[in-house]
């Protein structure tokens, strides 16, 4: 992973002390392979702006809260609600969101209104991507146990946002009762969260996972590579490739929420042998360990894979493959958007930048190729504009590449699509 300086919001000083995580902590520099960039207790997305900070020395950089100013009075973009075809992606986070702050009418209790992320836990598991077990299976038995719509139902006190959004797609937890406590301010697991330690380390314990979002966002660690990395862990040592010797007496096995949860707090205090050296992340952990531990890495470029399985969905196998800080999956849009049977609305944004043939699913043929490549495209040139993948995308979102296009051309006058392929191959 690349050695980048860490910017992070939200304390009062400025501070140059190696190893100061998000939350106060200090943080090992062992660990600063996991590390991500945080704003107050929460914890950004991995890659791109999120890198991780250098090895020895965190830099925290204070932001004052910023003076609100017109900068530019821009027409506002509008979308008929009452139009059938954008009714059909009323189940977007965007779409959803959109609805109730136009009509001051709370959204379905169901779907990504009240869900977010979490809400594709159950379509994941239904097309067998949800990951589970470390990457062995495609469906999680438990899979309703760790969905959105047991989270509302059970630990969701709100839903956040950053600043302005309409879309509010953070979640808030909280939870009072039982071993495993979580606080509303640290946020709460969302749909990357609830797979790499809950599908993907085979626990269905949702206050358990909660919780691990807690300590990760306290500690400015990566969810996605921390998680997968603990389950890395434990097929290994299911499989007799370690043993207590390097668990520290751990029995770290799939299914125990409280092996998991001891495995993370061994991690983000870099404790004991298994702590220094999963801190170090799942790869250079395989190299210590050896005896065939790299047979169970779940690795591209150092990068553990994120909860979308190329076997469903395969021309994320190739982006995995190619993408220079290795596997994402927020790099290009995702399969069943070009598959036969997309609704007709996704189908006629994606035509705007060339692709008008839907594949056939479970399918990696030239033309999927060629899709991977013109959204990852598209996904490049939203992250060098910095524009939301919630709000700003070529398929799903609340606004497609017409919307997206007219208003960078009011501020700069740009064509999306020359953009970046430039910025894709450097």
């Amino acid at each position: 992973m690349a050695k980048k300086k860490k910017a992070e919001e939200g304390s009062e000083d400025t501070e140059a002390e190696g190893g100061k995580g998000g939350g106060g902590k200090m943080m090992p520099a062992a660990m600063i392979s996991l590390a991500l960039v945080a704003a107050g207790y929460f914890v950004g997305g991995r890659g791109g702006g999120a890198a991780p900070a250098a090895e020895a020395t965190v830099i925290t950089v204070i932001a004052p809260e910023p003076e609100v100013e017109t900068i530019i009075d821009l027409e506002p973009i509008n979308i008929n609600l009452a139009d059938g075809h954008y009714l059909r992606i009323a189940i977007s986070i965007g779409m959803a969101a959109a609805h109730e702050e136009a009509s001051g009418e709370a959204a379905a209790g169901h779907g990504a209104a009240a869900e977010g992320t979490a809400t594709v836990v159950i379509f994941q598991n239904t097309i067998g991507s949800l990951p589970t077990r470390n990457y062995n299976e495609g469906q999680f038995e438990s899979c309703e146990d760790i969905s959105g719509g047991r989270m509302v139902e059970t630990i969701l006190k709100k839903r956040d946002t950053c600043y302005a959004c309409v879309v509010r797609c953070k979640r808030v937890v909280e939870v009072n009762e039982g071993p495993h406590r979580a606080e509303p301010k640290y946020g709460g697991p969302e749909y990357e969260t609830l797979g790499t330690f809950g599908s993907y380390c085979g626990v269905n314990d949702l206050a358990a996972i909660a919780l691990a979002n807690q300590i990760c966002n306290e500690n400015g660690v990566d969810t996605i590579a921390c998680g997968a990395t603990i389950a890395f862990a434990m097929e290994c040592f299911e499989k007799g490739i370690i043993d207590r010797q390097q668990t520290g007496g751990l029995e770290l096995k799939f299914g125990d929420a409280d092996a998991m949860l001891a495995a993370l707090n061994a991690i983000v205090n870099c404790e004991g042998p298994l702590g220094e050296v999963l801190s170090k992340g799942s790869e250079r952990a395989a190299g210590i360990w050896g005896n065939g531990a790299e047979e169970c890495l779940i690795t591209v470029k150092g990068a553990e894979a994120p909860a979308h399985m190329p076997q469903a969905k395969r021309s994320l196998g190739l982006i995995y493959a190619v993408n220079p800080f290795g596997a994402d999956h927020q790099s290009s849009e995702h399969d069943p958007y070009y598959e036969e049977g997309v609704a007709d609305l996704n189908l006629n944004r994606l035509k705007m930048i060339g692709l008008s043939e839907p594949q056939p699913g479970l399918s990696l043929t030239p033309e999927k190729v060629r899709f991977a490549y013109l959204t990852e495209v598209f996904y490049s040139m939203l992250d060098s504009v910095e524009l939301c993948q919630f709000v700003y995308g070529p398929a799903w979102t609340l606004y497609g590449p017409a919307e997206t296009v007219d208003m960078i051309r009011a501020i700069i006058d740009a064509e999306h699509h020359r953009v970046n392929p430039r910025k894709v191959s450097l």
